[in-house]
């Protein structure tokens, strides 16, 4: 612990079991806390399990529930890795568990959303409950899938609807056409609007 000599405040610093963190508090009291509540974090191992959870209560607590995709995508996260250490959740870690998702059928799109749900995980556990550990291994681990060709983006599809398809939708959009606040009014000359034409 030490005071800053420009701005009077106080600056805790931990660096135990491979992790270094720091932060400052205005006096020398919140600092300590702050020093004493992380290190055992760090010596009791908060879970990733833990951390889905947490992640969830905030979410909900704020009025923003996870959505269907994100709460099925959190599910492998907490099955896989919720109960190991957040300690041990390291590059190596999360290399494996994209290996793993990748052989159970998960293709480079769901398993960049998995990595991606991991990091936001991490970002805010270490935002809002002071979690110790940092983001960087999950984007190194990414780097590291992206070269095996596990993590990906997704292919562009361009569909057109058939003309048929065109003429069943022209009631819809007539009707949607008819509000005023209708993003359908301002409509291009699509295919779908000119079939209704």
């Amino acid at each position: 612990m030490r005071q800053e000599r420009e701005s009077g405040r106080w600056r805790a610093q931990i660096r135990r079991r491979g992790h270094s963190l720091g932060d400052t508090f205005a006096n020398r009291k919140d600092a300590e806390a702050w020093a004493r509540r992380i290190e055992s974090e760090i010596d009791n191992g908060k879970t990733p399990g833990a951390l889905v959870d947490l992640h969830i209560e905030d979410m909900n607590e704020v009025g923003k529930p996870l959505g269907r995709t994100k709460a099925y995508s959190v599910e492998p996260i907490k099955d896989r890795l919720g109960r190991s250490k957040l300690e041990n959740l390291a590059r190596e870690t999360i290399i494996q568990f994209g290996r793993d998702r990748s052989a159970d059928g998960a293709g480079p799109v769901t398993l960049s959303l998995d990595i991606g749900y991991i990091r936001t995980l991490l970002t805010d556990g270490a935002a809002i409950h002071g979690s110790p550990l940092s983001p960087e291994q999950v984007d190194r681990a990414r780097t590291a899938l992206k070269r095996l060709g596990l993590v990906g983006k997704g292919q562009e599809r361009d569909r057109r609807p058939h003309p048929k398809m065109n003429l069943s939708l022209c009631p819809a959009i007539s009707a949607l056409a008819a509000r005023p606040a209708s993003p359908w009014s301002g409509l291009p000359n699509t295919p779908s609007r000119r079939a209704c034409d």
